[in-house]
């Protein structure tokens, strides 16, 4: 995946798969859904994720760490949908699963690959 700045620091694209996708980070409510903190619209390539300063919690480290689940999420249903598993890529559990565990998977393939 590559990165690609337009020069502002809550906007950038990223490449997955040969696909662009518009990043919009501290999005409006207007941009995302009351119920989300992030969508991934897959027909626009654009990834948004809610402004974190209305969390109740106004701790800006816990607001980062919050930014960053909901772009892994985002990112992961992208990267489902772009590397063919279109109807996975709208499976909820499925995405939330592999966001909060592909670090794991990685380090785990590393250590065993060394193995080799």
């Amino acid at each position: 995946m590559i990165m690609i700045t337009d020069g502002r620091k809550d906007s950038f694209s990223l490449d997955i798969f040969g696909s662009l996708y518009n990043v919009n980070l501290n999005a409006k409510t207007g941009s995302i859904s009351e119920l989300n903190d992030g969508e991934c619209d897959i027909a626009r390539k654009e990834i948004h994720i809610r402004d974190m300063n209305g969390m109740e919690d106004k701790d800006p480290v816990l607001q980062k760490f919050r930014q960053k689940q909901v772009m892994e999420h985002e990112v992961t249903h992208a990267f489902a949908f772009e590397t063919g598993f279109d109807e996975l890529s709208n499976n909820e559990t499925l995405i939330d699963w592999i966001a909060l565990n592909a670090r794991k998977l990685v380090a785990l393939f590393d250590r065993a690959g060394e193995m080799l």
